[in-house]
C-alpha cells in the first residue's frame, strides 16, 4: 500500500510539480492561463493559504531505502523474519517476556514493577511529580 507525503508548502520544500499534483485546482488555472506555474501562485495565495506540497515518493519507498542503508550494521546472521521494509528479531522468548496478557508487545524497557525493585535494590530514591510540583521522595520500602 502506498501511502502519498504532503506537508504545508513552504519557500524551503516548494517543488513545482508536487504543489500541483496536491492542488488541482491551481493546476487547473495554469493551464487555463490565470498563473504563469505554480510558484506565482504559490507566492502569491498558496503560501497564505496553507496550501499542500505532494512529495514524489511514497512512505514504502522511504523505509525500503532507509532499510538499504541501515542493512550493513544490521544483525543478520541472527534468526529474525523480514516483513516487507521491516525485520523482526524480537524471539518468541523475548515477545513473552514483553508481552501483556493479551498478547500485545509492551514498549521497551524494565517495565514499572521491575525498575521499582531495582530501584529498591540500589537505593534510588525516587520523586513522583504531581501537577508539575515536586512531591518528597517516596518511602523506600524494605
Amino acid at each position: 500500500m502506498a501511502v502519498t507525503l504532503e506537508a504545508i508548502a513552504t519557500p524551503e520544500n516548494f517543488d513545482e510539480t508536487g504543489y500541483l499534483a496536491a492542488n488541482p485546482d491551481v493546476a487547473e488555472a495554469v493551464r487555463s492561463g490565470h498563473f504563469r506555474n505554480g510558484r506565482q501562485h504559490f507566492d502569491g495565495h498558496g503560501r497564505k493559504e496553507g496550501r499542500l506540497v505532494r512529495f514524489p515518493r511514497s512512505i514504502a519507498d522511504i523505509q525500503e531505502e532507509k532499510l538499504k542503508r541501515i542493512e550493513p550494521l544490521l544483525r543478520l546472521d541472527l534468526p529474525h523474519v523480514r516483513r516487507g521494509a521491516k525485520c523482526d528479531f524480537l524471539t518468541d522468548d523475548l515477545r513473552a517476556q514483553t508481552s501483556d496478557p493479551l498478547g500485545n508487545v509492551r514498549p521497551a524497557g524494565l517495565g514499572m514493577r521491575r525498575m521499582l525493585q531495582n530501584q529498591r535494590a540500589l537505593q534510588i530514591p525516587r520523586t513522583v511529580k504531581a501537577g508539575g510540583q515536586p512531591k518528597m521522595p517516596l518511602e523506600q520500602s524494605p
